[in-house]
């Protein structure tokens, strides 16, 4: 019977040996600094990496706008020029077609293709026709062109919005 009691304080023994090491095994794992070490590192790396594709994302963006703007101010440069070439061949059709009216009022003596002398009334005639002609030719380009003035400047003004709307 001795052998009985020795084998129940041995058991005895274990079970109060487990509980400690059951302790011991949650003292160690809080202490456990390699993998929260390691989860920080990694945590931080993947911040790190977000942060460096934000910033060449936002690099992109800008040199897009950049991008974007330029080609809108090359645009309207472009619409500038355009539109005062319009409007000085308006101003010259203009003060072609002026100079026509004038020279036909003050002008009675006409000539024909060969350059001599048709009588005063079929001279008048065939002058005040093509005069006529070229007066109606001058309008025709006038409206046009005040026309593809106005439409430039309509472009002008949206381009310029969407400058402003991109800065």
């Amino acid at each position: 019977m001795s052998k009985l009691p020795q084998q129940q304080q041995h058991q005895h023994q274990q079970q109060l040996q487990q509980p400690q090491q059951l302790h011991n095994t949650r003292n160690i794992l809080p202490n456990v600094e390699p993998d929260c070490q390691r989860d920080d590192f990694l945590y931080k790396q993947s911040l790190e990496r977000k942060r460096e594709k934000n910033k060449i994302a936002a690099r992109i963006k800008r040199t897009r706008k950049k991008q974007r703007l330029e080609t809108l101010e090359l645009r309207e440069q472009e619409l500038i020029q355009r539109r005062r070439l319009l409007e000085n061949e308006l101003r010259i059709s203009r003060l072609a077609s002026s100079s026509l009216h004038r020279s036909s009022s003050f002008s009675c003596n006409a000539e024909d293709i060969t350059g001599a002398p048709l009588d005063n009334a079929a001279g008048i005639e065939a002058r005040a026709e093509t005069l006529q002609s070229l007066c109606h030719d001058m309008r025709i380009v006038c409206v046009q062109a005040q026309g593809a003035i106005d439409t430039l400047t309509d472009m002008q003004r949206e381009l310029s919005s969407l400058l402003s709307e991109l800065e």
